[in-house]
């Protein structure tokens, strides 16, 4: 039975490559797996004890066979492949066993509680899906694992914003529990609350649900009617404005370039870097350079 780390993630099959990401004190997790099993002998390993749903990016390898089980009914018996794309509902009582197995492969861990937060009416699928082709899913799983690979740390608001989008594909939405067609607009008022939190607060790890409960909304109503009436989601207007305060800081300041990418509430200073260069076309150090030549 393959190793299990519970100290560091939620769980799962494999050894950790190394030590997972995590956001939202934990409820929502990303790491990077290895399970081997070199012989033709099966491994299996149950997970009725997971406590997080569970999405799981196969990178690289492959299996002569994997077999799922449910309360004792096959669901799946076939083999793992790069690309494929598998979904597990918290606490699912599930045994799985692999034949000739080489895997790598990203998993991302979203507590229920998120999930609960996300839309009133929102119900999962009642069943997993294993080794399926998903490529949004597959998309935003591959995007979040470069942006780690690369020393960029994305924020909370981004990573919950991923989060939902990706359990979005798992529901079943049915009727729209608010009746709207539309996403329709915030009012100035709420708008202002919400902008004046960001700005407050850009140091700090700004998340989606965080804002959306400062207006008592559920978290897919907040992002959709910022997106409408800003035009561009929440994430992406956090960041934009963190790049705004640290160019502020750049004109008016010596602080150095490290400093203003953690005042501004980057997780490093190449991820600064990247993402200032993104929206405006250079880099820090030029653009310092260019208001404050003598520096």
């Amino acid at each position: 039975m393959a190793r299990r780390d519970y100290s560091r993630s939620p769980g799962g099959p494999g050894d950790l490559i190394h030590a997972p990401s995590s956001w939202i004190d934990g409820e929502v997790v990303f790491e990077h797996r290895r399970f081997a099993a070199p012989r033709a002998d099966h491994q299996s390993s149950s997970s009725s004890d997971l406590s997080h749903h569970r999405f799981v990016l196969t990178e690289a390898g492959e299996t002569s066979r994997t077999r799922v089980l449910i309360g004792g009914r096959t669901i799946y018996d076939g083999a793992d492949c790069p690309g494929a794309v598998s979904f597990m509902p918290a606490l699912s009582e599930r045994t799985s066993s692999y034949w000739d197995a080489d895997l790598r492969f990203s998993c991302l861990w979203v507590s229920p509680a998120i999930m609960s937060s996300l839309s009133k009416g929102l119900r999962l699928m009642p069943l997993p899906v294993v080794n399926g082709d998903d490529q949004v899913v597959g998309t935003l799983l591959r995007s979040l694992s470069s942006a780690l690979a690369a020393g960029r740390r994305p924020g909370a608001v981004y990573v919950e914003h991923l989060a939902a989008l990706a359990l979005l594909r798992m529901a079943d939405p049915g009727p729209d529990p608010l009746g709207e067609r539309s996403p329709g607009k915030l009012d100035q008022k709420s708008l202002g609350t919400v902008l004046e939190y960001i700005d407050a607060n850009l140091a700090s790890d700004i998340g989606l649900s965080g804002l959306a409960a400062l207006l008592g909304l559920p978290t897919d109503s907040f992002a959709r009617r910022f997106r409408a009436t800003t035009g561009q989601p929440p994430y992406r207007y956090v960041l934009r404005r963190r790049v705004e305060r640290g160019a502020a800081l750049l004109r008016a300041t010596d602080t150095s370039i490290s400093e203003v990418a953690l005042t501004t509430g980057f997780s490093s200073q190449s991820h600064f870097t990247s993402v200032f260069k993104q929206l405006t076309g250079t880099t820090p150090s030029a653009y310092r350079r260019r208001y404050r030549p003598g520096s």
